[in-house]
């Protein structure tokens, strides 16, 4: 997020500096998005955030596996 040229991180709502941030972009219910992270604080919001999409999306394959679709329909239907 952003307010007349201040960044704010999107995972934990804190003030970013401009040598802190790490813009991702992503696709959201089909819409383009583009996310602001702090990427060198102690808590790192972007390594956060990349374990919480890998959680999500390894949960999503385990679930499609169990239920007989392949890595490829999954994929598809993200």
């Amino acid at each position: 997020m952003s307010i007349e040229g201040v960044k704010f991180c999107d995972l934990c709502g804190g003030v970013i500096s401009r040598y802190d941030v790490a813009p991702v972009r992503v696709d959201e219910g089909g819409h383009r998005v583009e996310l602001h992270l702090h990427n060198r604080h102690k808590g790192d919001c972007l390594a956060q955030q990349l374990d919480l999409w890998t959680e999500a999306y390894a949960g999503a394959i385990i679930a499609a596996g169990k239920a007989g679709w392949t890595q490829e329909a999954v994929q598809h239907e993200a």
